[in-house]
């Protein structure tokens, strides 16, 4: 019965950003709206979309629930400022008729969804359910993929020692239930993370210096170290298509290649995540240990691949970070203080970075050629 009430006494505002994702925003606000614990609050955002995305939107939110930003935005920045519209501060009652002095002690939270992520039916019934157990400042879901849901690609995220986004998980591994357990975990992906809104507010949100990608394990690793706890809640599932991740995307007409542009942001946000977070000791060694890793990969890159721009990312990648001292002093500084204790906590699931797993993604990277979608900060 208490689970039962504490699940009611909370509002949810639920935020879609989108960027050019037309294709995939029927079935994600068509699955958002069959939820059976349904939102009280949703806003969309459309990032300067070339496709339909603003009208989709429009037309299935209301014009009144969705605005547009410039093409730049982030996706983290893209929901500081929905939070910011009207729509997301109407006053609502929490569901279950509660009376007005409780509705006024109702635990806030934002749900937020990509363009291309559709939750299942009971997926934030799911999530609500384990907040109620306890006082967890974020939850996410296990995520599958968007055209074959028997593939799970999402189980809680790690980075490892070099930077990488980790997931444990083998390509196309089928879902048999080998990953379920709820759990404490480092991060969750941002598609379908339910955040509390006190926690997003306290900690600013994502860090807007934070070059594109990485920027849900930084987010969940500051909240982590603000003392709070970030669950992985494997009853909730969402369906990902991760359009970033497979290149999905135009690139414009003068511009690097799809997998290039990926691969800088990639290797830069790694880097800066580290090195913003790790105590002093473990950054220094750190940043000596990436610093001749990206060295080795580079000859690597040059001498098998014969890739000179794969090589020129990697040495370009910790210099990038490093050459910006003072961006990433502040960015050491607006950390919370519990940054040794998140460490220990967490050291043994930080991977080492093996020179043998980096020049596959080298290769595999530089031997891409083409996508079909424009890479942008709302998806990176």
């Amino acid at each position: 019965m208490v689970n039962v009430h504490l699940r009611a006494n909370c509002i949810v505002t639920a935020v879609i950003v989108a960027h050019d994702g037309g294709r995939w925003l029927p079935g994600a606000v068509a699955a958002l709206r069959a939820q059976t614990r349904p939102v009280q609050r949703v806003v969309g955002v459309d990032t300067g979309s070339r496709d339909r995305s603003g009208a989709v939107l429009a037309e299935l939110l209301g014009a009144g629930s969705v605005f547009g930003t410039d093409r730049g935005t982030g996706f983290g920045v893209a929901v500081t400022q929905a939070l910011r519209h009207r729509a997301a501060n109407v006053p609502v009652n929490p569901p279950g008729g509660l009376p007005s002095a409780q509705a006024q002690d109702a635990v806030e939270w934002i749900w937020l969804l990509h363009d291309d992520c559709a939750p299942e039916r009971d997926a934030l019934e799911q999530l609500l359910l384990v907040a109620a157990e306890r006082r967890f400042a974020v939850l996410g879901p296990k995520v599958r993929k968007w055209d074959d849901p028997r593939v799970l690609i999402e189980a809680g995220l790690r980075i490892d020692r070099a930077g990488r986004r980790v997931t444990g998980l083998d390509p196309d591994e089928y879902d048999q239930g080998q990953h379920d357990g709820d759990r404490d975990v480092l991060a969750v992906g941002s598609a379908g993370m339910l955040v509390r809104r006190d926690v997003w507010d306290g900690l600013g949100g994502v860090d807007p210096a934070l070059p594109p990608l990485h920027d849900d394990i930084d987010f969940c690793w500051r909240v982590n170290a603000a003392g709070h706890r970030v669950r992985l809640v494997t009853g909730a599932v969402i369906r990902h298509a991760e359009a970033t991740a497979t290149c999905q995307w135009t690139v414009p007409a003068g511009g690097l290649p799809a997998a290039s542009r990926l691969r800088r942001a990639r290797r830069r946000s790694g880097l800066y995540v580290l090195f913003a977070n790790l105590p002093l000791g473990p950054m220094l060694v750190s940043v000596l240990g990436n610093t001749a890793g990206s060295l080795l990969r580079a000859a690597l890159a040059l001498l098998v691949v014969k890739r000179p721009a794969a090589a020129w990312d990697e040495i370009a990648a910790p210099a990038a970070v490093l050459g910006r001292p003072l961006r990433l002093l502040l960015a050491r500084r607006r950390r919370p203080s519990g940054r040794r204790r998140t460490y220990r906590l967490f050291r043994s699931s930080l991977p080492r970075g093996g020179v043998l797993a980096l020049f596959t993604e080298i290769r595999a990277l530089a031997a891409s050629r083409s996508g079909r979608r424009e890479i942008s900060p709302a998806h990176l």
